[in-house]
């Protein structure tokens, strides 16, 4: 994003206090990266790469769960 990091993202929507699901999404190599968005309020994260349908599949699983809050 030219803006901004996704980490920034993440902060503003929750500090906004959006409670939307969130999936951080890294290709880098820190692991401190994803483990950071979460802790800062991701609902889940991938790592890049990733299949189709493992990211289909979380989509689906996240938004089952905020049609039950």
């Amino acid at each position: 994003m030219p803006d901004m990091d996704g980490i920034e993202v993440i902060r503003i929507l929750r500090g906004e206090g959006a409670e939307i699901p969130i999936i951080a999404i890294s290709g880098g190599s820190d692991p401190l990266y994803l483990r950071a968005a979460t802790a800062l309020g991701a609902t889940a994260s991938l790592k890049k790469p990733f299949s189709p349908e493992q990211l289909t599949l979380l989509v689906t699983t996240l938004l089952a769960g905020a049609e039950q809050s």
